[in-house]
């Protein structure tokens, strides 16, 4: 199938890769190029190095791809997930993977104590202003 290029005002939602830009997207999630170079990997794709810096100078390529990377990694997280509670459960000692899945769940955040001081070295008034997101405690 041949995609059509973009006009200067398209939609992301709507850009239709080229055929090139599919492969090197392919190539690009492919893990077993993770450790490949620039040359190296234009080599996989059957493109030159001029043509792979066009493409990524070409803002709506750009978030395509972002796009696509962002898709892979959320199929992949509930998979990463399960496996961290799994050992969680496995590894009491551990608690980084429970601190991490709580914090994802909004049940914790991380307590902070910082001190301002003015001049001479003593303390100044401070106000705390909370977003929608960021409650004092008793106010939720």
């Amino acid at each position: 199938m041949v995609a059509e290029n973009v006009s200067a005002g398209q939609n992301v939602d709507e850009y239709k890769p080229t055929t090139n830009e599919r492969k090197l997207i392919e190539a690009l999630c492919n893990p077993e190029n993770r450790k490949l170079n620039v040359t190296e990997l234009c080599k996989v794709v059957g493109i030159s190095r001029e043509a792979y810096y066009r493409m990524f100078r070409k803002p709506q390529f750009v978030e395509y791809y972002k796009r696509v990377q962002f898709e892979a990694v959320k199929q992949s997280a509930a998979k990463v997930l399960a496996a961290t509670i799994e050992y969680a459960i496995n590894e009491p000692k551990c608690h980084q993977d429970r601190k991490m899945i709580l914090e994802m769940a909004g049940l914790y955040t991380e307590k902070v104590k910082q001190e301002i001081t003015g001049e001479g070295v003593g303390p100044i008034g401070v106000t705390v202003i909370f977003s929608d997101k960021m409650q004092p405690p008793g106010d939720a």
